[in-house]
């Protein structure tokens, strides 16, 4: 070969080598990918499937997962540009992350191995014979629609149908009705997460035309037992995800619904049986348009009774259905605790749980739920989520005999997401298929679904409460006392209050990002103040920190040497519960950031959120501190070593149990 000239296809491959290879595939990847390296070796299973596609047109495999699936189709694509020059492979899968991440990457990889690297261009949306890059070559595409399958003709031609259970009716027929040609082979491949479509039917209502292979990971050399003993102990050898994922099966039960109808007769004919015992609950899925019902059923225990229509309704009607079932419910069965109300919070059920929050009268409890929030591990999000639990629990219930609520119940469908999670199949896709909503079906799954109102950090605040009033409140206590709060961001969070020694009576409120010099006006409009106080960030010993310029205004800023968050926080709530914090009703912004001072943020993103709530913080803790060394303190402490004196100080006095006048 000419020095400087390229590699040329018929450097590597004469035509003896492509007629021997042609027919020997599993040879070809040991000669020619692997080089014969004993580093590097085919499964018994990865050799199964490439004789398959060697010998025939249409493979379908589906397997457990790490069995080296994606190496195998790397080595049939080089098998086929190579044993078949000017040659096409169309590589498609349902996203094009499954490509890039999966297989593309794989290509990449066997490719600079192999001796016929020199030969081909391998670039992020094509890989081409350099000789003949316009009809030679393998190619990523998205399943997204038929337009997929579009130019797919070729002499030799390979589609490759990766994750080929999540690919769609018409896409598949794309592209199957184009493999007219004389050596055109179609090959799907995949976990087995759904049991409808295409690649389900490879393996049923159509196997006849297909080679059929199932390759089982406990089986493969590349699947550590680890991973299989791990998946054995968390759900068991005969769940279905133990199924897909490392057997290679199809899920387990009816294709066409998560819940079996026998089940669900079952818990029909246990009515009478079931004994009402426990907490009463309640679940209402709002209508939303047209046809649709609002539904409400409620339980007591596992006991369900029969549901409550409304057609067409308003959302006042759907919340006075709630609240004339909780009278009817305490009438029936004496019930006299608080009752949960669990609604669909999208569309128009965020209107009636705004509603039935402001309700003081039936001692509610109201969960807002939202079918499409977060899932879990196992369920892909929140409504797969509760048709888990009302799986889990349908054995223990006792069902009204409702045939429209057995028909939702059993027939809605269900898949196994990308991921490998549990995916109920949405609401809009049943009503498609059923031209009806399962609307009975979606309030039962609410009447038993795990969810409670996320944590807050102040559990007993209640924004309605008698403690928030609108008289002038500085004047309730003898002692003004004014907090700065500034968070990284630079907004600034001020509380103004007075304390009686027994209350705090908190009368106004400021937060912004204003210039100090607005911020010190808002503070002078205040004054007299008894003392005025910040938060950690506002002091430094370089003498250049916020608290000396707002000397400069004439204010003096005491530094909280004692703060404690934890401790303060408490405090803060427990004089909440006792009604010991009285808050005038014009200081909204503390009242809202009260009511939903959740601990599910960091602390930085909390500080700007939540600043009135944690200036409130700094003045109980003060006032705490007072309380328990029985004297105010107006006294500046010095920056220096006297911080550590002081803190000594306070050890001793912790030492004496003061906790009963703020606990």
């Amino acid at each position: 070969m000419p020095k400087g000239r390229r590699v040329r296809y018929s450097d590597i491959f004469d035509s003896d080598m492509v007629a021997y290879y042609q027919t020997h595939i599993v040879e070809f990847v040991e000669d020619i990918i692997f080089q014969n390296n004993a580093e590097n070796y085919l499964s018994d299973q990865q050799k199964e499937f490439l004789l398959a596609i060697q010998n025939s047109d249409r493979v379908a495999a589906k397997s457990g997962k790490g069995i080296g699936k994606t190496a195998s189709v790397t080595f049939a694509t080089y098998w086929f540009l190579n044993c078949f020059p000017n040659s096409k492979i169309i590589c498609t899968a349902p996203t094009f992350p499954t490509l890039k991440s999966a297989l593309w990457p794989e290509m990449a990889m066997w490719l600079n191995k192999s001796i016929f690297k020199d030969i081909y261009e391998h670039t992020e949306k094509k890989l081409y014979a350099i000789e003949n890059p316009k009809y030679w070559f393998a190619e990523p595409r998205t399943a997204k629609d038929q337009s997929s399958a579009q130019g797919v003709h070729a002499t030799d031609l390979m589609v490759i149908m990766d994750e080929a259970s999540g690919v769609r009716e018409e896409i598949f027929e794309a592209y199957d009705t184009t493999l007219t040609g004389k050596n055109n082979k179609f090959i799907l491949i995949g976990n087995p997460v759904r049991v409808s479509g295409p690649f389900y039917d490879a393996f049923n209502k159509y196997r006849k035309k297909w080679i059929n292979l199932t390759f089982n990971a406990e089986e493969s050399p590349f699947v550590k037992k680890e991973q299989i003993e791990y998946y054995a102990e968390k759900y068991g050898t005969h769940h279905d995800l133990y199924l897909v994922n490392i057997k290679g099966e199809f899920p387990s039960g009816s294709p066409d619904s998560f819940l079996k109808l026998s089940d669900v007769h079952d818990a029909v004919e246990r009515y009478d049986e079931v004994q009402p015992r426990g907490e009463v609950e309640i679940g209402l899925d709002v209508a939303r348009f047209g046809d649709d019902l609002t539904v409400l059923y409620w339980r007591h225990g596992y006991k369900v009774y029969p549901a409550k229509v409304l057609a067409k309704n308003s959302i006042p009607e759907a919340v006075q259905l709630v609240l004339d079932t909780v009278t009817e419910i305490r009438k029936i069965t004496g019930f006299d605790r608080r009752i949960r109300v669990k609604v669909d919070d999208t569309g128009l059920g965020a209107g009636v749980t705004d509603i039935l929050k402001l309700d003081r009268e039936h001692n509610i409890e109201v969960v807002p739920c939202n079918n499409g929030g977060k899932g879990n591990d196992q369920y892909h999000n929140e409504i797969s989520i509760m048709w888990g639990n009302f799986r889990d629990n349908l054995k223990f219930m006792g069902l009204p005999d409702d045939a429209h609520l057995i028909e939702e119940l059993s027939s809605r469908r269900w898949q196994l997401s990308n991921s490998g999670k549990i995916q109920i199949e949405p609401k809009s896709e049943f009503k498609k298929e059923y031209k009806a909503s399962p609307d009975r079906a979606d309030a039962l799954m609410l009447c038993f679904a795990r969810k409670v109102n996320e944590d807050v950090i102040v559990k007993d605040f209640d924004p309605l409460d008698t403690t928030i009033i609108k008289k002038d409140l500085s004047y309730s206590g003898e002692l003004k006392y004014a907090n700065i709060y500034y968070a990284k961001d630079l907004t600034t969070s001020i509380i103004y209050t007075s304390w009686d020694g027994n209350r705090i009576y908190v009368y106004d409120e400021y937060v912004s990002k204003d210039p100090l010099i607005y911020i010190a006006t808002n503070i002078h409009q205040h004054l007299p103040l008894e003392k005025i106080s910040g938060n950690d960030v506002m002091f430094s010993l370089k003498g250049d920190d916020l608290s000396s310029k707002f000397r400069k205004f004439g204010l003096n800023i005491r530094e909280n040497f004692f703060y404690n968050e934890i401790s303060a926080i408490e405090s803060l709530s427990n004089m909440i519960s006792q009604k010991r914090i009285i808050i005038h009703n014009n200081c909204k912004k503390l009242i809202e950031q009260l009511s939903c001072w959740k601990i599910d943020k960091s602390k930085y993103e909390m500080e700007s959120t939540y600043g009135l709530c944690y200036s409130l913080s700094y003045i109980v803790s003060d006032l705490k501190r007072q309380i328990e060394k029985n004297y105010v303190d107006n006294k500046f402490i010095p920056y220096s070593s006297q911080k550590e004196d002081s803190l000594k100080t306070l050890g001793e006095y912790s030492k004496k149990d003061y906790s009963w006048m703020l606990n």
